[in-house]
């Protein structure tokens, strides 16, 4: 009976192999470095060793096993061949892998997809992209992989490259040259390596610049770790590689109109170890915790089409015609109202609007300034006050952007509310967005960037309708049917754990049979 099965996820550094079920479930996982000396010819050995002694380790025998699934990092033709150099396994490929590695388990069964499709098409399977039809992920290792899933089925192309978004040129002006040939490729920025190499370069064009890296070996690792102990020219690095990645998905999503995007590897991991540190400083185990977030009514926050918003506008003592830029939230100097009236008396042509009041009084932070910016400040900018919650969803539909130049922020349900009207969202950029809204939003640094950014959407329909775009799939995400089924599958995964429990107290516990087959 076939019983298990291996998995193979092979990166320049080292190989992820995994033992499962035939259903899925895993049961066991570890790493196998990647040996690249000599064109990377023992790779397939030491990996086939790997596995014998896994077998010989659990008593398995390979009548109980279906096959082996390996992802490699480059094309693949017919789930067995590998026709070019893989650029990161230093010049292994042009190999039939799938008929070498049968051969080195003695005949077992071995189909072979490049790492990111086998990666999507096990999200949608049995992961976070469960249900989607259509999903784009991405793996930031040593290298940038792509697996592109339409409908259900995976875009390889016609010589299995497809979806290899990490050779996709970003940088046209590059002069330095990608492990494939090309020059300016994403890998080249938002890979391991790339970030590596980016942060040299930062170095010597910075020479003056103070930076804890200087004059040491490092890693990607140690590039964001300065950046989150603060040091500037680190921080800049990682906001130059999110950025780059950004554009590159953006691209992609303008051609594949896929529902999620998912992102994983090694580079992604350094990403979540941010969250994952202000748990852990706590002493709870980031395992344990599953982040089920709040949820808008899209039966109340709506959106409302062109007529109504000029309604709206009217009804509110606004120009009809003009853009406009709303804001909610307290009267707080934390919250960047200095700034949103600033950014106002910059954008003569455009309207704001800010709803929101003083929430402790003459204790507000900022009391006393914001008092004299409430009676002199910029003719298109106007303080409503609080408003009744049930004109909230007025507040947002009239706008043609949300902005919200906070500086401190927990979880605005603000954002939520105007990504629900079908609204863009332009937000500071604060680490805590990169966790809960990634790839929701546009950001900006300061008052300039926040400035061209408004400009642009005003002046630019296709870059509108994307940021329109960013805004509708999170609030898909944080939609009240996608939240109820986050909420569902913890629940049913608490049962099944329940009833795992109680099954092993059952096993534990004593029974005494009597001869005549009752019980007692």
């Amino acid at each position: 009976m076939k019983e298990y099965a291996f998995g193979i996820d092979l990166g320049g550094t080292t190989a992820k192999v995994g033992l499962f079920t035939t259903s899925g479930a895993l049961l066991e996982k570890w790493e196998v470095p990647t040996d690249t000396s000599n064109a990377g010819e023992h790779i397939l050995e030491n990996l086939a060793d790997a596995i014998h002694a896994k077998m010989a380790e659990k008593e398995i025998t390979s009548e109980q096993v279906e096959g082996v699934g390996i992802g490699v990092p480059g094309p693949v033709l017919d789930s067995r061949v590998v026709p070019i150099i893989c650029a990161n396994l230093g010049g292994w490929g042009e190999r039939n892998v799938s008929a070498q590695l049968s051969g080195l388990l003695d005949g077992m069964k071995v189909l072979v997809g490049n790492d990111a499709n086998v990666a999507a098409l096990g999200e949608i399977w049995m992961g976070t992209a469960k249900g989607c039809r259509s999903a784009v992920m991405v793996t930031l290792g040593t290298g940038v992989g792509g697996g592109v899933i339409v409908n259900g089925k995976v875009i390889d192309g016609a010589h299995g490259a497809g979806g290899e978004i990490g050779h996709i040129t970003v940088n046209r002006h590059e002069t330095a040259t990608c492990g494939c040939g090309k020059h300016g490729c994403l890998e080249q920025y938002s890979s391991a390596t790339g970030v590596v190499r980016c942060m040299k370069k930062l170095l010597d064009e910075n020479p003056d610049a103070d930076c804890v890296l200087r004059g040491k070996d490092f890693e990607a690792k140690d590039v964001f770790d300065a950046a989150r102990s603060g040091d500037a020219l680190a921080a800049r690095e990682v906001d130059e590689m999110t950025d780059t990645l950004g554009m590159a998905l953006a691209t992609i999503a303008s051609t594949t109109d896929p529902e999620m995007f998912l992102v994983g590897g090694g580079v992604a991991r350094l990403i979540k170890s941010h969250h994952d540190e202000y748990l852990a400083a706590y002493g709870i185990d980031p395992q344990k915790v599953t982040f089920i977030p709040n949820y808008v009514s899209g039966s109340v926050f709506s959106t409302v089409d062109r007529r109504q918003v000029k309604e709206l506008r009217s009804s509110w003592g606004l120009d009809p015609e003009r853009f406009t830029v709303v804001c909610a939230g307290q009267l707080q100097t934390r919250k960047g109202v200095l700034e949103f009236a600033q950014i106002a008396k910059a954008l003569p042509q455009m309207q704001f609007v800010w709803a929101g009041d003083f929430a402790f009084g003459g204790m507000s932070d900022g009391h006393k300034e914001l008092e004299k910016l409430l009676h002199d400040h910029s003719d298109n900018l106007h303080f409503t006050g609080l408003i009744e919650r049930k004109k909230m969803p007025q507040l947002y539909q009239l706008g043609d952007v949300m902005l919200l130049p906070s500086y401190d922020e927990l979880f605005p349900m603000t954002v939520l509310e105007a990504m629900s009207c079908g609204k863009p969202i332009l937000l500071r950029d604060l680490s805590l967005y990169q966790v809960i809204l990634d790839g929701y939003y546009l950001k900006a640094a300061d008052n300039r960037q926040f400035i061209a950014q408004l400009v642009q959407l005003s002046r630019d329909e296709a870059y509108y309708a994307r940021a329109c775009e960013m805004s509708a799939r999170g609030n898909r995400f944080y939609s009240e049917e996608h939240v109820l089924g986050m909420w569902q599958e913890f629940y049913h995964l608490c049962l099944q754990e329940s009833l795992q429990r109680q099954s092993e107290r059952r096993r534990r516990s004593p029974v005494v049979q009597l001869a005549g087959g009752g019980w007692r």
